[in-house]
């Protein structure tokens, strides 16, 4: 009998190891894999990616925009770093997707395109807002300084709008529509 208990318990026990075995396998194959994006797709996580930069970069430049006659010149110094490093990653990003634009879908091209020279604009008033800064650390109140903050702002928000009524449509519809300016005017 006793014999028979320790056969039982063996079992029992392998059985038992097989199914947890067995139950990790599938776990452990998955957890390796890795998604393997497609052009489309990876193009949609880059055109999110340049949407994010813009809405940081939106977020930004607002309190130069709205505060800037209270800001501390450190407090500019510090919005303009980091707008500066916002715009310039949009302007990487757009360049890789040109980069592919033949493995592009027609709304991902027309996109681009669109966002292409806002991004360029964007990165041209930051430059500029930055360079007068640099200059006239004591004139965040000027014209000339008020109207590079207000270029980069609205440039970052239409970016911002042009990728996100892209996206959504892509999600929602899919890409199936041809490249023929059917995006509305976010980007315009």
């Amino acid at each position: 009998m006793r014999r028979f208990q320790n056969i039982m318990t063996k079992t029992t026990l392998s059985i038992a190891s097989a199914l947890v075995i067995g139950m990790s396998i599938p776990a452990a194959q998955a957890s390796h894999k890795k998604v393997e994006a497609t052009p489309a797709t990876q193009a949609q996580l880059i055109l999110r990616d340049i949407e994010n930069m813009a809405n940081k970069a939106r977020d930004e430049v607002n309190p130069l925009e709205r505060l800037g006659y209270t800001l501390s010149t450190e407090s500019h110094l510090q919005h303009l770093t980091a707008l500066r490093t916002d715009v310039n990653a949009m302007s990487r990003e757009i360049s890789r997707l040109d980069a592919e634009v033949e493995a592009l879908t027609p709304g991902e091209k027309e996109t681009v395109q669109k966002v292409e020279p806002l991004i360029k604009e964007t990165v041209e008033d930051t430059q500029k807002a930055i360079t007068f800064f640099n200059r006239n650390r004591d004139g965040m109140w000027r014209d000339e300084y008020r109207g590079y903050i207000n270029g980069t702002l609205e440039g970052s928000e239409r970016i911002a709008a042009t990728v996100k009524e892209y996206l959504q449509y892509a999600k929602t519809h899919g890409d199936a529509r041809p490249s023929d300016g059917a995006l509305g005017a976010g980007g315009q």
